[in-house]
């Protein structure tokens, strides 16, 4: 029987935090800085962290909650906006979370009052992740009923910057919230975070330089991609009965990547919003403009109600914001954009 390729498995599990964060350490510095007011029982400050997957900002937040939490008492609670993307499914978390008893009011002014006063004057720390994943229009509405509880900071972590959100200006300027920029990881930073992987959590010998470089070729900055894509290729081969990761592995992840992806993002999004992208894949690229009447058009032909105008913009930017299309400035008068098949 030959020897596993993988040696470290846990060294692969999407919530395991490195001792160091390559090419992040200004970004850590900033969340922790953002945070240390509730050390003293102030109110840590908001803060939109944002960039493209894979840039690393899920585990720099985290790692900069799990110092802090070593340091003081203060709670701090984690929802996924995939998965809690109202208001009332945020406080409902929320409360489930902190164990709040007797909150079983449906009310959302019930329950926001009811942490209030459970909370009382301490400090605590509210994490959004995946935050432009809420329901069309309920982010303001979440992000406004937020702040209002006393002492809440609020850490908002997106894959698009603040301005792109059409949020409401009243919230924007209550909240206020300072930004950190993730830009997505160079070439050579991305082999360095891959290179350390393969070292620390496989055989020597069961991969190669050029396995790292054609994972980071494929997955373009996205840190999150390349660790699975190694781990998975290691698994294949080691199923296999192989000794080290093949070129075959390598290209049957790749495609299994892109398929898994594609499936997980679109299971989660409404009937038009998959119309939406199966338009664009179908013509591979296309104005903004030509997208909606040939919506309307589709519509017309399904003998399905389309969306307003209003909500196609917000439709469009979510498929953007999932990086299943890309968009660039049209080269043509107006606001109209350039839409591409990303994935």
């Amino acid at each position: 029987m030959k020897e596993a390729i993988i040696t470290n498995p846990e060294l692969f599990e999407e919530d395991t935090i490195p001792g160091r964060m390559q090419d992040r350490e200004e970004q850590s510095r900033q969340i922790q800085h953002h945070l240390a007011p509730a050390l003293t029982g102030d109110r840590a400050i908001h803060t939109w962290v944002y960039g493209p997957p894979g840039s690393g900002k899920t585990t720099v937040v985290r790692k900069a909650l799990n110092e802090f939490s070593e340091k003081t008492n203060t709670k701090s609670v984690w929802i996924n906006c995939w998965c809690k993307r109202t208001l009332y499914e945020v406080l409902d978390e929320i409360i489930e979370k902190f164990q709040v008893l007797r909150a079983e009011e449906h009310r959302v002014g019930y329950r926001i009052e009811k942490l209030r006063r459970f909370l009382k004057d301490r400090p605590f720390v509210i994490v959004l992740d995946e935050a432009e994943q809420a329901k069309p229009g309920e982010l303001s509405t979440i992000l406004y009923n937020l702040e209002c509880i006393l002492n809440a900071g609020v850490i908002c972590i997106a894959n698009s910057p603040l301005s792109s959100l059409n949020l409401d200006q009243r919230v924007l300027s209550r909240l206020s919230p300072t930004l950190v920029d993730f830009e997505a990881y160079s070439t050579e930073v991305l082999m360095e975070i891959l290179r350390f992987r393969a070292e620390t959590a496989l055989r020597q010998g069961s991969w190669t330089s050029k396995d790292i470089e054609t994972i980071t070729a494929y997955a373009n900055g996205d840190a999150r991609c390349a660790i699975k894509m190694l781990k998975n290729a290691a698994l294949a081969a080691q199923q296999q009965g192989k000794s080290k990761i093949s070129t075959e592995n390598l290209l049957e992840q790749l495609e299994k990547d892109r398929e898994a992806r594609l499936t997980g993002i679109l299971s989660r999004l409404t009937k038009d919003h998959r119309l939406l992208y199966s338009i664009i894949r179908q013509k591979d690229s296309m104005l903004s403009g030509d997208l909606w009447h040939e919506y309307l058009d589709q519509c017309e032909q399904l003998t399905r109600k389309p969306i307003s105008s209003r909500t196609f913009a917000e439709y469009l930017n979510r498929l953007i914001s999932t990086r299943l299309v890309k968009s660039e400035r049209a080269r043509i008068r107006g606001n109209s954009r350039l839409l591409k098949v990303n994935l």
